[in-house]
């Protein structure tokens, strides 16, 4: 399978859907003067957001389709392929990765992970999200003998990996990352797991406490914000 050209195919015909509350944290987390990389910017909202505090800042992507999307908005970008060799970057050349909604359509995730540590530099910062597929209703499904593939949550069709915020916080380290802080996202707005009651009063209220108090279990996403302080396991020398 060509996945360029599906990718390709895919974004001709769709737009990229952005959470305003995970574009506002990914905005609270970097610095006017940072050097930022976006990694699978996809038509470059995100990045569009991020260039307007921070000048200097890269989408990457594969899909030339999206990549002249994100160039229509004003992004600078830089085509390559996640999965296959590393990023095209010298090591230490960026004060800030970001990295959300990416992980779960790759391959080599881990190499992805070993390659931001390695473009960061000493004490850079790793703004990774992932869906959380440890939420309630997985939970509750896996208990009933059932996996429900749903679009435009964590069961996505595109999504060939599974993340829950105990495993991502243990590939971060491995990484080469301290996780630093993380933030449960509920997407009550707009995720199709919930009930429309759920996101009125007094219900919405409720479920928001618990995703910041037990983001593992009632998240939709996870967003960590992790620090770059040794090398990745793979490359430690005894």
């Amino acid at each position: 399978m060509n996945l360029e050209r599906y990718y390709d195919t895919y974004w001709q015909v769709k737009d990229e859907g952005l959470d305003p509350e995970r574009i506002q944290f990914v905005l609270d987390k970097v610095s006017s003067s940072d050097r930022v990389l976006d990694l699978g910017c996809g038509p470059g909202k995100m990045t569009a957001e991020i260039h307007q505090k921070c000048p200097d800042v890269i989408g990457l992507d594969f899909s030339e389709v999206v990549l002249a999307k994100a160039r229509a908005r004003g992004v600078q970008t830089v085509k390559a392929d996640l999965d296959d060799g590393g990023l095209p970057f010298d090591s230490q050349s960026f004060d800030a990765v970001v990295f959300t909604q990416t992980i779960e359509h790759l391959f080599n995730f881990k190499r992805s992970l070993v390659e931001s540590s390695r473009v960061l530099r000493e004490g850079g910062k790793l703004i990774l999200s992932v869906p959380n597929i440890a939420h309630w209703r997985f939970r509750l499904a896996l208990l009933c003998g059932r996996f429900p593939y749903i679009e435009d949550t964590q069961t996505h069709s595109q999504h060939i990996r599974f993340f829950t915020v105990k495993d991502t916080k243990a590939l971060c380290r491995d990484a080469g990352f301290r996780v630093e802080e993380l933030r449960g996202t509920s997407a009550l707005d707009w995720c199709p797991l919930y009930h429309w009651r759920m996101n009125t009063t007094p219900f919405r209220q409720v479920y928001e406490l618990a995703t910041r108090l037990y983001p593992s279990l009632f998240a939709f996403y996870v967003t960590f914000v992790c620090r770059k302080t040794h090398e990745p396991v793979a490359e430690r020398k005894d």
